[in-house]
């Protein structure tokens, strides 16, 4: 069943509005129905985000008529939509104080695809004036006083304390989410909400995405009010795991330890924080990139521009030098770029939100540094040496301790060992090439073995790395296979305390876990 076919793609991304294939809608509903008390005839079961009735449709199919059907949407296209037997629809949004004004208070089965629209993007569905974001966090506020749930948090996120909310005693819900909270800030408060609540069941499929017309990976989150045993991780097609609640809620984060990079977790219990060790900066903003960055100087004076490297695309060295790709605009005089001044102010240049907190808009100070890690990464693992101290555009820059040579420090990053541990700190996305976004936050929790033990084996380290510097290096994949790096997989695996025998499946496991998310990038659920 098409869903949304009277919303521009515009308004499709506004509302959250993503059509959920037949097959992952009955999967939530089976996963419901499996933790169901009471008999299916017996039950009132509700959508709350219902849109065309997809999942009102999937629990008719694998549980049969229900004692009330009831589906909720603030989009009155939609519901136009619904060919559900026995369901009544109801146009309001949910989200709303006295929107189940008529309705049971209660549920025994919650279903749907709440909307996935990220926090910078909510528009109120209904047209209303006023800030919808300001509604979202008063219902979040009044639903569950006191989750502290950050109003950067996605629109789903807020579906579930809702859906919560409905359960009746022993009641099931089973939503299909973005898995985007399971790696961000917001996802620490809301799992640990949800663990309360009763959270007994997370299901994903690890090797495709669910969803051919959003960019994002998804989890189906089941949740049995009251459930209190371990909670089940099931990954369609590659088993189950069963994790105990103290051990889940003692994680800082779900998605990269539990569900993309598992065999990275006892890495965390090794060496020492990098953020402990190394000053690490912050990649670059210049707030208008086009002026900025330039492919070439042109007429601009000389003074006026600094070698930089925007971004790793094409970037397969590990040295960054030779001719510079791009040139960063920055000066202490605009006048001093004659006509770029006059179009810079033209165009409102130095006016725009991310310029004007510069003293002189035209002065963009960034100190170099020696070494440089990526901020979003797709099949390659390489962390830079930039011995030319150029600028640098979409990089994390690090200084190593003192007495300790950027390119030893460089050699552990570019070891399995930081790999995996990328994989699990890091936020993967469904669409284009399956990128992983890595934040500084996360960056300065990668482990590194301590200072000391850098430094005494930082003749070994530059020995060992050498060889990784006369070429250019492949994808994770490719250099899994690479011998001429197995002294420094093995060394670093060693430094960090994992011991030498260990490098081996580290390598493998990183490979995997790279291999698998790109690969699930390309795939998308058959309906």
């Amino acid at each position: 069943m098409a869903v949304a076919e009277h919303l521009t793609n515009a308004e499709r991304r506004a509302l959250g509005a993503v059509y959920t294939p037949a097959i992952e809608a009955e999967a939530a509903c089976t996963a419901a129905l499996r933790h169901l008390a009471r008999a299916p005839a017996d039950a009132i079961v509700c959508d709350p985000a219902c849109g065309a009735g997809d999942f009102l449709a999937a629990w008719l199919a694998v549980a049969g008529p229900p004692a009330r059907l009831v589906g909720v949407d603030a989009d009155a296209g939609a519901l136009a939509r619904v060919a559900v037997p026995g369901v009544e629809v109801h146009h309001r949004d949910a989200l709303d104080p006295g929107w189940g004004d008529g309705l049971p208070a209660r549920y025994d089965v919650i279903v749907g695809n709440p909307p996935y629209v990220r926090h910078q993007s909510l528009v109120d569905p209904l047209g209303r004036p006023g800030r919808y974001a300001d509604r979202v966090t008063a219902a979040v506020e009044r639903l569950a006083p006191g989750l502290g749930l950050p109003r950067r948090a996605d629109l789903a996120a807020a579906f579930l304390v809702l859906g919560v909310s409905l359960l009746a005693d022993d009641g099931v819900l089973a939503f299909v989410t973005t898995s985007a909270w399971l790696d961000a800030a917001y996802g620490v408060p809301l799992g640990r909400f949800l663990l309360d609540a009763g959270l007994c069941e997370l299901i994903e499929r690890p090797a495709e995405r669910t969803f051919a017309g959003a960019d994002v990976n998804s989890v189906i989150v089941v949740v049995r009010r009251g459930a209190d045993g371990p909670v089940e991780l099931r990954q369609v097609g590659a088993g189950t795991t069963r994790i105990t609640r103290p051990d889940l809620r003692a994680m800082p984060k779900w998605g990269g330890p539990l569900l993309r990079a598992p065999a990275a977790a006892p890495l965390f219990g090794c060496g020492v924080p990098l953020g402990d060790s190394c000053r690490v900066g912050s990649y670059l903003i210049t707030g208008a990139d086009a002026f900025f960055y330039r492919p070439a100087p042109g007429a601009i004076d000389p003074a006026c521009l600094r070698p930089i490297v925007k971004s790793t695309r094409g970037e397969h060295h590990v040295v960054i030098g030779g001719a510079p790709r791009r040139w960063l605009v920055s000066t202490a005089d605009p006048a001093r770029l004659g006509a770029e001044e006059e179009r810079a102010v033209r165009e409102g240049i130095p006016a725009r939100s991310g310029v004007r907190p510069r003293r002189i808009w035209s002065a963009i100070t960034q100190e170099p540094a020696p070494v440089l890690a990526v901020r979003t990464m797709r099949d390659r693992h390489i962390a830079y040496l930039n011995p030319e101290l150029w600028a640098s555009g979409e990089l994390y820059r690090i200084w190593p301790p003192d007495g300790i040579p950027a390119s030893a420090l460089a050699a552990f990053l570019n070891s399995s060992v930081a790999g995996l541990q990328l994989e699990a700190l890091g936020r993967a996305y469904g669409g284009g090439g399956g990128p992983l976004k890595v934040e500084r936050m996360n960056l300065v929790q990668l482990r590194i073995p301590p200072a000391d033990a850098l430094r005494a084996a930082a003749p070994a380290l530059s020995a060992a790395f050498a060889p990784l510097l006369r070429r250019p290096l492949g994808t994770v994949g490719e250099e899994c296979g690479r011998t001429d790096r197995d002294p420094l997989e093995r060394l670093c695996a060693d430094l960090l305390g994992i011991g030498v025998g260990a490098a081996d499946d580290v390598r493998g496991a990183h490979a995997a876990a790279v291999a698998a998310r790109v690969g699930r990038a390309r795939r998308v659920l058959s309906s």
